[in-house]
């Protein structure tokens, strides 16, 4: 399994903190879109075995570690060519992570019947199979 990342909790979040913001014709138009990704995902056919170890995915920890450690320097304006080239590969693969966690989180509340909120919370307290 993937190592868990701060950074990477911290943008699910963000992406879960604008869902609700979203108004109700706008939720289920996100909703909408969502289930059809999730058809040609093939989300909808997978267990919640496997779509729990997705909803935990971020980057490993030492491309985690290293990403911090670019995004310090890039703060600061002292990137030197080779790393905003690896900075970018990395926050692409940390986006791209960040999807398929989201995705997984919101099939997962869908079949349990719960807020990706709930679910994401109940994935840290000790890994609820089935919603229970």
């Amino acid at each position: 399994m993937v190592a868990s990342s701060a950074p990477a909790n911290q943008r699910l979040n963000q992406l879960l903190d604008a869902v609700a913001r979203l108004s109700p014709e706008e939720q289920l138009e996100f909703q909408r879109r969502l289930d059809t990704l999730h058809k040609s995902n093939g989300l909808d056919s997978m267990s919640d075995g496997v779509l729990i170890e997705r909803a935990r995915a971020c980057l490993p920890a030492a491309s985690a570690s290293r990403l911090r450690r670019l995004i310090r320097k890039s703060e600061a304006g002292i990137l030197t060519p080779v790393e905003l080239v690896d900075y970018q590969a990395l926050a692409r693969q940390a986006e791209q992570i960040d999807v398929v966690r989201l995705q997984a989180l919101t099939e997962l509340s869908r079949r349990w019947g719960k807020s990706t909120a709930a679910v994401q919370k109940a994935l840290k307290e000790g890994g609820l199979v089935n919603g229970r």
